[in-house]
């Protein structure tokens, strides 16, 4: 009887003594609140991919984060790369820092530095925000765009791109140098 008191002397001070050496994690801010509505979903590394009627990879969605909260129909993202090839075999590579992600529009607007690579002829546009508009296939900004091809540097506001037709439209203010 005496070993079983020792015993239970001793889990208690050992528990004692573990329960002074944990970190405290019931105070402090709820990583999954911030004083706004709660995170319903949120997703790490992701890719999406959607396919074309005859079963091949039309478009590929990789992000490095993705956040929604609870009643909010866009879901915020960060890490965005979007990959497309047009019938021509046209490839279009537009990556940005941020943005969010309308869902039932399936509509991405990027921000915060976007980029876009038209790799098989090696040209880009550049610009700090636009809308990319999925299933129209069309990219869409207002504000001051750069458009680098080999030779050339275009600068202009604002801008409209076709990724299945290869077309891109500078808006207004537009300057060519040619080197």
């Amino acid at each position: 009887m005496k070993a079983f008191s020792f015993a239970l002397a001793g889990l208690t001070i050992a528990a004692a003594f573990w329960h002074r050496l944990a970190p405290d994690v019931s105070g402090g801010a709820n990583p999954f609140t911030d004083n706004e509505k709660l995170v319903t979903s949120y997703l790490r590394v992701g890719v999406r991919t959607q396919f074309a009627s005859d079963g091949k990879p039309s478009d590929v969605l990789a992000i490095d984060n993705a956040e929604r909260r609870e009643g909010s129909d866009e879901t915020a993202l960060s890490g965005i790369q979007f990959f497309s090839q047009s019938p021509d075999g046209t490839q279009w590579h537009i990556d940005s820092s941020s943005g969010l992600f309308f869902e039932e529009a399936n509509e991405l607007f990027l921000r915060d530095g976007v980029r876009i690579l038209e790799a098989t002829h090696n040209g880009t546009i550049n610009t700090e925000s636009m809308w990319l508009l999925i299933d129209e296939k069309r990219a869409t900004g207002d504000r001051d765009v750069v458009l680098t091809a080999p030779g050339s540097r275009t600068l202009g506001t604002g801008f409209e791109l076709d990724l299945l037709r290869d077309k891109a439209t500078l808006k207004g203010r537009v300057k060519t140098d040619y080197e």
